[in-house]
């Protein structure tokens, strides 16, 4: 009988992930794949270390009052203990563990509940049209009585109501007016409602988002894309739902019981009594299942996110698969994870149903038990047929009511399951925080690395460095060069300071790194990669992006300096050309160059070339050369890894590493390179000319004199 009366209520509340599993691609995930990917396979040796900054220079203020500000006091959830086995749990042990579970799920549920706090006073609003509206639809089974009642009587002019006789026109206006009342505040219900939900979702992604960009390269370097925008993604949205639509689910559901039983005491107080004896069994299935789903709800946000990890790596890297012809087996990978989370829905559907049966079952049972009582009243002039009608219609309200609340924890137990991933998220702590410290300014002096130890969090049994001493001096253009995994690229993640090192300081004309403020630091820091990132944009939003307010004159002068002047006046759209996704249409050459004009667009004191040439054409990499010819000049630092001969050559200094990160050799690439049994002789090519390179070293000595 639940079934057939509310199958609306039944509807709404049966919900699960519709909302979070119909596209794996949205706008939102699109742009936020982009933005991890940068950070977790290139970011933090790139030239886009500046990105957390992005976040902070957005202004969510106005009309709709995004806060995203700090997430201090958020409490990180610890993860459900490991179940023994029955033969190991005592019977003590059982105990403490079901009240250590009730204490955890009241915790969490409270935390969740926080995040709605800022919305109080609309969410105020939609309660107090909740209870307009409910309240004028508990009147319903009270004038079908009366009206049932009344056929009784000969006269039909009036009706009886509280022992008073209203004509039957001013009765039928009232409860018109009274209808019309409760549409309105059904329809303010719904729309604050749904205004305070996106509000709400807003918020919980944008906090978990600048977050996110701050958190150090040690957290990136265990994530995955893919899982963490499935979070920010789904998972907000389950949240979101649990403490809206569901909250206001449920309180609807409680009004309406409150009203319902005090109605049904009114009228009889007898069958109100046999009435109760429903509750337990449905409250007793509801704490049973509720925890279940949540825990069955968090594996299935886990699985999800597993999913999109996995259809954001094959999207990203369509073009290797197809080389490898193996998009059978990137079929069948994908299919492994659908069918996961099928498996998983599966059995949240089987509880589902099992909740429904049985709570529909109790209360089928319980309205044919007082349907009987309640006839057998009538025959005994206890009731009236009007009565009994209108007792019957409030005890399948108020039967559906609790079975709403029973549902209502469930759900919610839903939303704490999805909420325990984002607060994973947004309770770690970063080892390193790029927003404390000193704003230094005078860093353009000598850089010294003084007795560096470090090995890689996710690297513990390798060390990279140890005992390292290496002084750079201002305005010196130092190249370091050595044999692939030898360190040199962790000299410019240790100078960015991605990473600590485990012992040993990092002095930037005196100053220690780790006592500067990193968002500061690194804007006059510069970092270009031999697989620069450039974003989907057009060529102008990519060259801006360290610098948002670059004048006209700025942007050519830097592209001048760059040598992509000319490639780019010679597109149709010119600086308005689109790149695609990650520079797809421009060649390796040409992103280098984009990408080495976006950084001397900040005019960097410190500039890092990772193998940041190699792509580059001679005419194209001697224009570079009296670029950074310039820039020593001007007392700025250059520092240059390396492997091809022609841009060592350029570099004041050479420093050789060997294959255990120690520094075995330095000094000027002419009397190093005239040594035969020198370390950098080792390493280059023996197939390049010495008596060219000679000649070509002549030409950078005449260059830095000339000053052009």
């Amino acid at each position: 009988m639940f079934n057939i009366i509310r199958p609306g209520l039944q509807r709404s509340l049966i919900r699960l992930h519709s909302g979070c599993r119909g596209s794996l691609r949205s706008p939102m995930e699109n742009v936020l794949s982009k933005r991890f990917v940068h950070l977790s396979h290139n970011g933090f040796g790139s030239e886009n270390a500046k990105i957390p900054c992005m976040i902070s220079q957005a202004h969510w203020s106005g009309k709709i009052g995004w806060e995203v500000g700090s997430l201090r006091g958020l409490r990180q959830f610890s993860s459900s203990p490991t179940r023994a086995t029955k033969a190991e749990k005592s019977e003590s042990g059982q105990e403490k563990d079901s009240e250590t579970s009730s204490k955890s799920s009241f915790s969490e549920i409270m935390q969740m509940l926080k995040l709605a706090k800022p919305e109080t006073k609309l969410m105020g609003l939609a309660m107090l049209f909740l209870c307009v509206s409910s309240t004028v639809s508990m009147l319903f089974p009270s004038i079908i009585g009366k009206v049932i009642d009344m056929t009784k009587d000969d006269s039909t002019d009036c009706i009886k109501i509280f022992n008073r006789e209203i004509p039957l026109v001013n009765f039928y206006v009232c409860i018109t007016i009274t209808f019309m009342v409760g549409a309105l505040a059904n329809f303010g219900r719904v729309v604050t409602l749904r205004r305070v939900g996106e509000r709400l979702m807003a918020r919980i992604r944008l906090r978990t988002l600048k977050k996110l960009f701050y958190q150090d390269a040690t957290f990136w370097d265990k994530q995955k894309s893919g899982d963490l925008i499935s979070r920010l993604i789904n998972d907000s949205t389950v949240v979101t739902r649990s403490l809206t639509q569901n909250v206001s689910d449920g309180l609807r559901a409680g009004i309406s019981g409150l009203v319902g039983i005090s109605m049904m005491f009114f009228i009889s107080s007898k069958l109100t009594a046999y009435m109760c004896l429903m509750f337990p069994p449905l409250i007793f299935l509801s704490l049973v299942f509720g925890r279940r789903i949540k825990a069955l709800s968090k594996l299935i946000q886990q699985q999800l996110g597993s999913l999109t990890r996995v259809s954001e790596e094959q999207f990203g890297f369509v073009k290797t698969i197809q080389t490898f012809n193996n998009e059978a087996h990137e079929v069948g990978k994908f299919k492994t994870e659908v069918k996961k989370l099928y498996d998983l829905s599966i059995k949240e559907g089987q509880l589902n149903g099992y909740f429904y049966g049985g709570t529909g079952f109790v209360g089928n049972i319980a309205i044919i038990a007082l349907l009987s009582m309640g006839t057998y009243m009538v025959k005994a002039g206890e009731l009236s047929v009007g009565d009994l009608s209108s007792f019957m219609m409030y005890t399948i309200y108020s039967g559906s009511s609790v079975f709403s609340l029973s549902n209502f924890y469930t759900e919610l137990m839903k939303g704490v399951g999805a909420s325990s991933r984002v607060f994973e998220l947004t309770n770690i702590t970063p080892l390193i925080n790029p927003v404390t410290g000193k704003k230094i300014n005078d860093i353009d002096g000598d850089i010294v690395f003084k007795d560096i130890h470090f090995k890689y969090p996710t690297r513990p049994h390798h060390t990279v460095f140890s005992n390292l001493n290496l002084k750079i001096k201002r305005g010196e253009h130092v190249c370091l060069v050595g044999p692939s995994g030898c360190g040199k690229s962790t000299i410019s993640q240790l100078l960015l300071r991605f990473y600590d090192p485990l012992e040993g300081e990092i002095l930037l004309n005196g100053h220690n790194l780790k006592d500067m403020s990193l968002s500061y630091y690194r804007r006059q820091v510069g970092i270009v990669q031999q697989e620069p990132t450039l974003f989907s944009g057009t060529i102008l939003e990519n060259l801006t992006y360290g610098k948002k307010d670059a004048t006209q004159e700025e942007v050519i002068k830097a592209c001048q300096l760059a040598s992509c002047q000319e490639f780019i006046e010679q597109f149709a759209d010119k600086y308005q050309t689109v790149v695609g996704s990650k520079g797809a249409s421009l060649s390796g050459g040409q992103k280098q160059r984009v990408a080495l004009a976006r950084t001397l667009i900040t005019n960097p004191k410190i500039l890092i070339l990772d193998e940041a040439t190699s792509a580059l054409d001679t005419r194209s990499e001697k224009a570079i050369q009296k670029t950074l010819i310039q820039r020593q000049q001007k007392g700025q630092t250059t520092i240059s890894i390396a492997h091809r001969l022609s841009t060592i050559r350029m570099s004041d200094r050479i420093v050789v590493f060997n294959h255990k990160g120690e520094i075995v050799e330095q000094g000027a690439f002419k009397e190093m390179y005239a040594d035969p049994q020198s370390e950098l002789n080792k390493l280059l090519s023996k197939n390049e000319g010495k008596d060219s390179t000679e000649e070509e070293l002549d030409e950078i000595e005449e260059a830095k004199k000339s000053g052009n």
